[in-house]
């Protein structure tokens, strides 16, 4: 059992530098936040497999918070990330103050509201 242990230890903590170098060298904010969710999942399989180890439940707290932690960061993040992101952006388009028009402009432009329809029976 202990030899399992070494190797699941020896594997996740390769697995977490990985995720760390990608944290460092990732393009975006997004691949940069799944790098450092990824390695709080590492950290948090490599404390569950130590409490195997050692055949205690003592570090059950500790793996539940750190699980715990990971996922509500990983949604805050994910939240400011989608916040930064204008409407039209949300489905599919551009970041603000990236396109062309707005560059030029300085400032977004209004939108033209469709005018109203009467009603049928020509009431309002």
């Amino acid at each position: 059992m202990t030899a399992v242990t070494t190797v699941t230890l020896a594997v996740l903590g390769t697995a977490a530098a990985l995720c760390a170098v990608r944290a460092l060298l990732g393009k975006t904010l997004a691949d940069r936040i799944v790098a450092l969710d990824s390695a709080l999942i590492m950290v948090a399989a490599g404390i569950a497999v130590h409490t195997v180890r050692i055949g205690s439940n003592a570090y059950l707290r500790l793996l539940f918070v750190t699980a715990l932690m990971g996922f509500v960061g990983t949604v805050a993040v994910a939240r400011f990330i989608e916040g930064r992101r204008s409407p039209s952006a949300a489905r599919g388009g551009e970041l603000p103050g990236t396109s062309q028009d707005e560059a030029s402009h300085g400032s977004l432009q209004q939108t033209a509201q469709p005018a109203a329809r009467p009603s049928p029976g020509g009431r309002r």
